[in-house]
């Protein structure tokens, strides 16, 4: 109650309760002291529950030198007791390692000298399978070669084929010629009008040429009989003439 009354204080303080306020407070809490309504039993059970928490637990620093020695010290000891039986140990298994190691290499030995035929075989197939690579690259770089030739080929057949289907399907469709027969019928049609149209002209021109020549001749005709009539008027004259003498 006591520790709830002063922070109780403490937060109206904090929060600007003003002077009058804490010495309102204080009175208040003094009069709570002094006039405790708390069980004894009560109190005695929270003493015991709080008092392990108000116990102050001094915290060793660790980088203090005595510390450090202390810690040294006892470290040392335990290298001490765990170095013989370490060394021990690694000792034995040097003497393992070596042992297979020696083994490994007799080992290794006995294989070279067995596999001997084997391994120049091997070597030998290696450089056979070194050269069947480097003429699959080759032919691998000269199948990319035809291959994009081929797609250069299917492109220009593709073309082709376009045209030729472009033509086909012209050489199907009858409105071309549908379109010829009109226009030769029209020309036909065109051709006996100018036919008749040439036949009615020369018609009138023979007929003007032949009254033409009708006209000529007639004339002719005239300028003959009017040069007799002279000839027959100078006889005249002449007997006229051979009288009168």
């Amino acid at each position: 109650d006591e520790v709830g009354a002063a922070d109780v204080e403490e937060e109206e303080v904090f929060y600007g309760g003003g002077a009058t306020d804490s010495a309102q407070q204080r009175t208040k809490l003094t009069e709570s002291i002094l006039d405790s309504n708390v069980a004894p039993e009560a109190w005695r059970i929270e003493l015991e529950r709080v008092t392990p928490q108000l116990k102050m637990q001094v915290l060793s620093d660790p980088k203090e030198w005595r510390n450090r020695l202390v810690h040294t010290k006892s470290h040392q000891q335990t290298l001490s007791k765990l170095t013989p039986e370490t060394f021990a140990t690694l000792e034995r298994l040097a003497e393992d390692l070596d042992r297979t190691l020696q083994a490994i290499k007799k080992a290794e030995a006995k294989l070279n000298s067995q596999c001997q035929a084997e391994v120049a075989a091997y070597a030998e197939k290696q450089d056979e399978l070194k050269v069947k690579q480097d003429e699959y690259g080759k032919q691998s770089e000269y199948i990319n070669s035809l291959t994009n030739e081929l797609a250069s080929v299917s492109e220009e057949l593709n073309a082709v084929k376009e045209k030729m289907d472009a033509r086909g399907s012209s050489m199907t469709d009858t409105s071309p010629l549908i379109k010829i027969k009109t226009a030769v019928s029209k020309l036909r049609t065109e051709a006996k009008q100018l036919e008749i149209r040439i036949g009615v002209v020369t018609h009138t021109l023979v007929a003007k040429k032949l009254k033409q020549n009708a006209n000529t001749r007639q004339e002719a005709a005239v300028s003959k009989n009017s040069h007799l009539h002279e000839d027959a008027y100078l006889d005249d004259d002449l007997d006229g003439l051979e009288l009168t003498k």
